[in-house]
């Protein structure tokens, strides 16, 4: 058996869904009564009670049609939550920057150091074909 919310409640920062009890089922079912068939009190607690609460219903839509109208359904502190993610976030686009930074450094060092390793293999090589040479003018 699927339960279905009894009423459901939007709010700025989500919903609520209300189920009901047993008791509250009893009870609505003591709602359903015939107004025709009660004697004059209970006709008039009964009709007392069904104004209030469409009023009360009416006045609760109304407020949050005009909480919304004046935008005070936002939270109350929500610049602040919007300021420490703004610092947050900035903080760790420097942290990313700092990294990049330190990555392109090694990167130049490890560059840097085999362009070095590579001249002093073509040194090397250099002085072989410098001997080599010498050898060869001296045999001539």
């Amino acid at each position: 058996k699927t339960r279905v919310p009894r009423r459901i409640l939007h709010f700025s920062d989500g919903i609520l869904e209300e189920y009901s009890t047993e008791e509250e089922e009893s009870e609505d079912e003591m709602d359903a009564i015939n107004p025709s068939t009660l004697s004059w009190f209970p006709w008039l607690r009964h009709q007392f009670g069904s104004l209030a609460y469409s009023t009360f219903s009416a006045a609760d839509v109304c407020g949050e049609k005009l909480a919304w109208f004046f935008g005070i359904t936002s939270p109350k502190y929500q610049y602040a939550i919007d300021e420490y993610n703004r610092m947050r976030k900035e903080v760790s686009e420097k942290e990313e920057k700092k990294i990049y930074v330190i990555l392109s450094c090694l990167r130049r060092k490890k560059k840097n150091s085999e362009m070095s390793e590579r001249r002093k293999q073509k040194g090397e090589e250099w002085e072989t074909v410098c001997q080599a040479w010498k050898v060869l003018s001296q045999l001539s």
